[in-house]
């Protein structure tokens, strides 16, 4: 029974017998999309902020903070990326 689960769970998430479906799922790239937006629109309140509060020294440390959490972030998501592959059958 668990193995129809599973096999059910992974059909409903996008992992089918697609092999572009292993690579890319639709819902997954909106909520990304939707998070990148998001992240972009604070990032320029920030700045446009430290522009108005004449202090243009602090924006290059608003976009240091931008690309360091990005790349936490990929570094975050490799390592569960890998987590999960290694442990699927």
């Amino acid at each position: 029974a668990k193995c129809k689960e599973s096999e059910t769970l992974k059909n409903t998430m996008g992992v089918g017998d697609d092999p572009l479906s292993q690579w890319f799922a639709i819902p997954a790239f909106f909520v990304l999309f939707r998070e990148t937006l998001e992240a972009t629109v604070l990032v320029a309140v920030m700045v446009q902020y430290l522009q108005r509060a004449e202090q243009p020294g602090l924006i290059k440390s608003v976009y240091w903070g931008a690309a360091l959490g990005g790349v936490a972030s990929l570094a975050f998501a490799t390592v569960i990326l890998s987590i999960y592959y290694s442990t699927s059958d």
